[in-house]
């Protein structure tokens, strides 16, 4: 259908009553419609030719006719929070010079087998995934790989901290997260001095190498989750950590002032409940469920905690980083605990879901596979597949900590994002000034109260812990 026979519903479209829309519109490269009512587009959407970005933001969008795989040159589909769309069209794969690609996971049923092909996203984790789904020569085997895929875009939107729907429900309002440094870092990333440039600047936040944690099982705790099915265990199949993407992160926790967390980070040469705890506003975060290198900010995901020998009525022992009720209860707010521990309750059960699911495609996956170098390639298709959740996945011994995480995912080609100082290897995130909305000082810290009201020109909140604590 040509768009002179959709020229009144492009009008309504565009609120535009004009004889040369069919030539501006054949000539746009952007078609902004978001926050509209629209529920559909005109089949004839696929003759702009010249598209390069295509936004339905909040939009009613229902459906994408098969026409859009007509646009060759869209770099940009935007349709996060597209609430009522449930299914992307059949050839999405046609659309080979995509690079940022919006969608609600959570509401997507399932994907196209031309999923595979959209390998110039710009999304580490994403493009490299599809690019191994993409060599699987079975539909049916490639059709349970992209399952388990949407399974883990779906987690990974469950896991967001501070996105769309917590905003709207204002659930940021106490999901306050810190970062727990010792009192000379946290100095560093307030004190601004002059640059190679001139710039009165501070020092920005590091995310650190994955490899240089604490946690010996870092990384490792949902592949040996999912190599203990029996399907697995019966057949020789290991899944293993992949080495194909360097991940950095930095953590933060739910527990602002945690005599916990002070206890264990933070130490000021080596004492105890000697460190600082900034707490940070929620716009230090990006709200939109995608890990861009390109972007300056990056979306806040809670940790999951279980552990994988524990399973209840059948089901993965899951639980996920939270806010606890005392929070709640300080800030006057007790009324709120009950819809929000309601809100926890249903992510832990999607995410269980999720897990289940996951579960039952590898196990049918690897049950009739006889040739050895196929089952090669779908034990590190799988594995790379699992990347993004592996280091969101900790065991259940650590959830007192309610962590979050921000990731960076960035491959050998793209070392310029990395610094390797030493012997140890970090990523730069945010300058961490206009951000910060307390400071907590653990007990052995409270001395350096004055040096933090002096950084923050006295207009952040200096909190010292009343945490009984015995600085000896």
């Amino acid at each position: 259908m040509s768009i002179s026979n959709d020229i009144t519903q492009w009008k309504q479209i565009l609120g535009e009553d004009d004889n040369k829309i069919i030539q501006r519109l054949m000539s746009k490269k952007y078609l902004i419609l978001s926050n509209s009512n629209i529920d559909t587009l005109p089949d004839s959407v696929g003759e702009l030719t010249q598209l390069e970005e295509l936004s339905l933001l909040q939009s009613n969008i229902r459906n994408l006719p098969e026409s859009i795989g007509q646009l060759t040159q869209l770099k940009c589909l935007n349709l996060y929070e597209c609430d009522n769309l449930h299914n992307l069209p059949d050839n999405i794969g046609n659309l080979y010079e995509l690079k940022y690609l919006w969608v609600n996971y959570k509401n997507i049923e399932k994907l196209p087998l031309t999923f595979s092909k959209l390998t110039n996203l710009q999304d580490n984790c994403l493009r490299i995934a599809l690019s191994k789904i993409d060599e699987t020569q079975d539909n049916g085997q490639r059709e349970k790989l992209l399952d388990i895929l949407l399974c883990v875009l779906k987690i990974r939107e469950e896991l967001m901290v501070y996105d769309a729907y917590s905003i709207r429900y204002n659930f940021n309002t106490y999901e306050k997260v810190s970062h727990y440094t010792t009192p000379d870092t946290a100095i560093k990333l307030l004190k601004k001095e002059n640059n190679d440039n001139n710039e009165k600047k501070s020092s920005p936040l590091r995310m650190y190498g994955c490899n240089q944690l604490n946690d010996p099982s870092e990384g490792k705790l949902i592949y040996d989750f999912f190599n203990s099915l029996d399907t697995l265990k019966n057949n020789n199949i290991d899944l293993q950590p992949v080495l194909e993407l360097t991940t950095c992160l930095a953590s933060f926790s739910f527990n602002q002032d945690s005599l916990n967390q002070f206890r264990l980070y933070g130490k000021d040469k080596g004492k105890e409940a000697t460190g600082v705890s900034i707490g940070l506003k929620p716009d230090f975060f990006h709200y939109l469920p995608s890990n861009l290198g390109e972007y300056e900010k990056f979306p806040l995901y809670r940790c999951i905690y279980f552990d994988p020998k524990v399973r209840l009525n059948n089901k993965p022992y899951i639980r996920v980083a939270t806010c606890d009720e005392v929070s709640f209860y300080q800030q006057g707010n007790q009324h709120d605990w009950k819809s929000y521990y309601r809100y926890i309750r249903k992510i832990e059960k999607n995410v269980t879901d999720l897990f289940m699911k996951i579960e039952r495609n590898i196990q049918s996956i690897f049950t009739n596979i006889e040739d050895i170098k196929i089952r090669q390639q779908i034990i590190e298709t799988i594995s790379f597949i699992l990347l993004p959740l592996s280091f969101m996945v900790k065991h259940v011994a650590y959830k007192e900590e309610q962590e979050c995480r921000i990731f960076l995912f960035t491959d050998f080609n793209h070392s310029d994002k990395i610094t390797i100082e030493e012997i140890r290897m970090y990523s730069n995130y945010l300058h961490i000034n206009d951000y910060v909305e307390k400071i907590y000082l653990s007990p052995g810290a409270k001395k350096y109260a004055d040096i933090f009201r002096e950084l923050t020109l006295n207009q952040t909140e200096i909190i010292q812990s009343d945490k009984p604590f015995r600085i000896n």
